[in-house]
């Protein structure tokens, strides 16, 4: 499947691509395992793009204290780093 470039008549950004890609695959954001996670609709909250960053699934935050929503993979583990990211707390 090719991205898309353009949006709304303009050449899009690197945020609008990675968002427009995330949407058509049907995640819901993206995480850096143990570090940090970002929803799709509020992408690199940090003012950064790590490249490390994969793409993942909005889940509950479980038994975490720190955070109302995690972003990880479909099944397994979806550490948090107890805060240590700035986009995974809502």
């Amino acid at each position: 499947m090719g991205v898309i470039t353009e949006f709304k008549g303009s050449v899009m950004d690197v945020r609008q691509i990675v968002s427009s890609w995330l949407e058509a695959n049907g995640y819901d954001g993206l995480f850096q395992p143990g570090e940090c996670a970002c929803r799709n609709d509020d992408l690199y909250p940090c003012g950064e793009m790590v490249l490390d960053c994969q793409p993942g699934y909005l889940k509950p935050a479980g038994n975490c204290s720190v955070h109302e929503w995690h972003i990880g993979p479909k099944d397994g583990d979806d550490a948090c780093g107890e805060g240590d990211g700035e986009g995974d707390e809502a």
